[in-house]
């Protein structure tokens, strides 16, 4: 049975937490500078962040999940293209349906056009990160697989 990486537990706990740290200090940087980062700094949009990029994973996990079940063998050879496709528009979707409820109730006005294409950048490199994790992951499984059957 095939166990991928991305399906691991701690993964699922882990990643997201450190990876929202630091895209929200990625985030930070590109709107700001060095010595502003420590002015601007907000413990309650680093768990949001935080909150936005778990979010984004389950999201493209289950993508990953609904297409090793439901895409026929006929499409294998498409499947990077519409995987990564369906993920990312999936994903930052709702990132951005998250955002704009985030801004709308919690921040108490509405989000900027170059918040959201800030945003839209980190989380389109956050699907392309977890895609390529994914098919690393796969394609080393099943150049171990012919290895071992060899």
């Amino acid at each position: 049975m095939k166990r991928y990486f991305i399906h691991n537990p701690f993964f699922r706990l882990i990643a997201p937490a450190v990876y929202g740290v630091l895209s929200y200090f990625l985030i930070l940087l590109v709107n700001n500078n060095v010595t502003q980062v420590n002015d601007f700094y907000s413990s309650e949009e680093v768990y949001s962040n935080i909150v936005f990029t778990y979010l984004s994973y389950e999201s493209m996990r289950i993508i990953i999940l609904l297409l090793d079940r439901f895409l026929p063998r006929q499409y294998r050879g498409m499947r990077i293209a519409i995987q990564l496709i369906i993920a990312t528009v999936f994903s930052v979707g709702l990132v951005f349906i998250g955002l704009n409820l985030y801004f709308k109730y919690i921040v108490g006005f509405s989000i900027s056009t170059t918040q959201v294409l800030t945003f839209g950048i980190v989380y389109i490199v956050t699907s392309l990160l977890y895609n390529i994790l994914y098919f690393s992951n796969h394609y080393l499984q099943m150049e171990n697989t012919v290895k071992i059957n060899a």
